[in-house]
Parts: C-alpha cells; structure tokens; sequence
C-alpha cells in the first residue's frame, strides 16, 4: 500500500539527515493534530534504512476551518522551530 511513497520517504530521510540542521515537514494528510519524529529511526513501512533524527513532523487538521498551525521560525533560540495548535 506504501510502495508509491517508498522512494520519496528514502530520499526525504537522506537528504535530511545530509543537511545535518533542523528539518520541518508539515502536512495535513490524516487531517489529525499529531507532532513527531516519524524518521528517526528510519521507517520499515518504507524501507528506510536512513535515520534522521533532525526531521520533524507536523500534522496539521486539514479538514477543520477553527484550528491551525502557529509556526515560529527563530535561529537566535536555542530551538529553531516552535510551534502550538491555535483553535478559535
């Protein structure tokens, strides 16, 4: 079921853990509020061999008009990325 994405999955956990800086993937494809790390390990559903531990995921409520994403980008903080779930 996975096949189609295993060759982008490869290529996102290679890329990010060459870059060796802060990664952030945002999407809304679940239409779920979820935050992770879905490639630090690397991904047996995709064959990924490649850790990368500096990738970060958030999954955005897609579907839902009163929630969204407030995304800081800061490189003066000791985090790059903060972020939180604003609802109305």
């Amino acid at each position: 079921a996975h096949d189609g994405y295993i060759p982008v999955v490869r290529r996102l956990a290679e890329r990010s853990a060459g870059f060796g800086r802060p990664v952030l993937l945002v999407c809304g494809d679940s239409h779920e509020w979820r935050v992770g790390q879905p490639l630090a390990r690397g991904s047996t559903v995709h064959k990924v061999r490649t850790a990368a531990l500096n990738l970060q995921q958030i999954v955005v409520s897609g579907a839902t008009t009163d929630v969204w994403l407030r995304l800081t980008i800061d490189a003066s903080a000791g985090r790059l990325f903060s972020f939180r779930e604003v609802r109305r």
